[in-house]
Formats: C-alpha cells, structure tokens, sequence
C-alpha cells in the first residue's frame, strides 16, 4: 500500500512539474532577404539642345549644326529601405539568423493606391447631424520564402492601409485634417515590413502563450513585431477556448496582454497558439462580448 501511494504521489509530483515548466524558447532557420522589386514614381522632362538652329516656324526648322531633343526621366524610390527595414524587424525577434544558405525571402510590391492629401468635404446633414469622410493610402506587396534548393515552402500576400486625411462635419462645425509628402511612405515602410516579418516568423516559429496569470498572458515575442495595443487573439490546445487579448507592454522577446471582452480564459495555457490581429484588419473591431438576453 505504500509502494502504491508513493508512486501515485511521484505521479503527481511529476505532473505539477512539468505544468509549472515554462515553453522552451524556439529557435527558428536562418533566413536571408534577397531582392524585392518596387514601383517607382517617375516623371519625365523633355529637355532640348542645339547648335545654330534656325527655325521657319516655331516646329519647323530650315538648317542647323546640330539639333536633337530627348526624354529624361527622373525616378523616385518610394520604398528605398523596405528590405533593409524587413531584416531589421525579423532580427529584433532573436529567433532567426541571416546567413546565406538558408530560407530567401524575395517579394514584389505593387503599385500604391491613393496619394494622401484632404478628404473629400463630408456633407450637410442638417440641425443635429453629423459626417465623417476619409481618404487613405493602401499598398499590396506579394512575396514568397525559397528553401536553398529553390522550392516555395510559404509565401502570401499583404495589404497595408494607413489613413492620410479626415473632414468631420457636426451640425455646421467642421474639422479637417491631412497629411503628405514623403512621411507616407515612411510610414507604410514601416507598417509593412512589419507585417511581413510577422507572417514570415510566426510561420517558423508559431506566436505561442508561454505564461498565463488570471487574465493576463505572456507571448514568445515582443516588440517590434508585437506592438503596444495590437489585439492578439489565442487558442487552447485542444481548441475548445478563443479569446481576445490586447498588448499592454512589449519588450525585446517577449510581451503581455490582457483579456479583453469575453471568453474562456482559464484554457489559455502555455502553448497556447496565437494570431495577431492586424489594426488595419476588419477583424479588428469584431464583437468582444457575448450577446445576453435580458429577462
């Protein structure tokens, strides 16, 4: 009888052992940045030069030396840094070198959508109403991660979307505002680097729970690829609990957040499964709580 009870309980002092031991940081491969193509924001300058020239009429010339006219076109780089900016974001995980010889990300990205500038005037909506526009700025960029014998073992397709000007119209007040210039495209630099070292990595090494107290959690990553206020929604294990957490702190390797709205807490436990859900995202402003009829 007591050879039973003390294996029972060295059972059950093993088990509270292993629930107490936190997840094992994950490493993931290495992973190099090889090249991304960009639309470029041109503009074209016809330019003349001539020796002598003399004209019958303005289009028209009677002899000259020499005469010849040319396109010069000058080009822009909107996006001059997005791969350095990508290996920026994926090194500040820690979970991934960048050497030759591992995984190559390369990307294309597409044309930019919007200029930024003033939203269109919001209309009148007469005594107590109220009107709210908006103009913004969109890009896509596709890309695909290579293995080192050229096989696609993951790739996707990102949209980044920033709001660039608003004109709110209450009851005859109006407030207008908006932004330009190269500060845009900064701006979406950076939203979308991010974006895709957040794919890229969570893809190798899944964004897991790796503490739970209460309500609160602790993520495998921190910032910058975990942002303050950034809603993370987290699985259980088994599947059976989602819930909806937002980031109160971020640091390099890890982050915290705390229940928002709703759900079954108690079965976010480390290993936990997690997703960021994009600020840009209409996911992003889904219900937190549950509907309750009221008696």
């Amino acid at each position: 009888m007591n050879k039973h009870s003390n294996a029972f309980g060295a059972a059950m002092v093993a088990v509270a052992l292993a629930s107490s031991v936190p997840v094992q940081a994950q490493v993931g491969p290495a992973i190099s940045i090889g090249a991304f193509d960009a639309e470029e924001a041109c503009t074209i300058y016809q330019q003349y030069a001539g020796r002598r020239a003399e004209y019958a009429d303005p289009y028209v010339y009677a002899s000259y030396s020499s005469f010849f006219t040319y396109l010069v076109k000058d080009c822009v780089q909107n996006f001059p840094s997005l791969r350095t900016a990508l290996q920026a974001a994926l090194a500040s995980s820690g979970k991934f070198a960048q050497r030759a010889g591992g995984y190559v990300v390369t990307g294309h990205l597409s044309r930019v959508s919007g200029t930024g500038g003033p939203a269109p005037d919001a209309p009148d909506m007469g005594p107590g109403g109220f009107s709210i526009t908006s103009s913004s700025m969109f890009v896509t960029m596709d890309f695909t991660v290579k293995d080192a014998r050229g096989r696609i073992v993951f790739g996707d397709v990102v949209t980044k979307k920033i709001e660039v000007g608003s004109d709110i119209n209450v009851n005859g007040f109006r407030a207008t505002s908006s932004q330009g210039g190269p500060g845009l495209y900064a701006v979406l630099q950076k939203e979308l680097s991010q974006a895709i070292a957040r794919k890229i990595a969570f893809h190798f090494v899944p964004l897991a729970v790796i503490r739970n107290e209460g309500t609160e959690i602790q993520l495998n990553y921190g910032a910058p690829l975990i942002a303050l206020g950034q809603t993370v929604q987290a699985t259980a294990p088994d599947g059976s609990a989602v819930a909806r957490y937002r980031v109160t702190s971020a640091s390099n390797g890890s982050a915290l957040a705390e229940l928002e709205g709703d759900g079954r807490y108690q079965r976010i436990v480390p290993g936990s499964q997690a997703i960021v859900i994009e600020n840009d995202d209409p996911a992003a402003n889904g219900p937190r709580f549950k509907r309750t009829p009221l008696p």
